[in-house]
């Protein structure tokens, strides 16, 4: 029996990661793309926020010139017409995870390493980076 996931998100499922539980609570279409929304027991010990001109040389995603203390994920929001590929330092928008202009996601992704992004040959975007521990 196929499950949709509407019928997970009804269910209230929930997953359990570590010390953290997540329910799906909502998904949103988003230009044509679902978006899944989660509940999280995880708490927000701080952060950290800034915008960065993305170019087409790679650059470190982060806040000021080291990763957050204790870093636990990344939130990146493209706020431009261009879209942002990130990955590893050697990062290019053929190779790279994409985010196109005016989509966010979240990275569950420590302060022990470091993501990379890129745009396209000649283009330059704004990205929004918040840190959280």
């Amino acid at each position: 029996m196929t499950t949709t996931l509407e019928e997970l998100i009804r269910s209230g499922v929930t997953r359990i990661t570590g010390s953290d539980e997540q329910k799906a609570v909502d998904v949103q279409e988003v230009a044509g793309n679902n978006r899944l929304l989660v509940e999280s027991t995880r708490i927000v010990n701080d952060f950290a926020h800034t915008h960065l001109t993305i170019t087409d040389t790679a650059s470190i995603l982060r806040v000021g010139a080291s990763n957050l203390t204790d870093r636990r994920g990344i939130f990146l929001q493209n706020n431009s017409g261009e879209s942002v590929y990130f990955g590893n330092s050697d990062v290019s928008s053929s190779n790279g995870m994409v985010l196109m202009a005016g989509m966010g996601i979240f990275l569950a992704i420590s302060g022990a390493k470091d993501l990379y992004g890129v745009c396209e040959s000649g283009l330059t975007s704004t990205l929004y980076v918040m840190e959280v521990n």
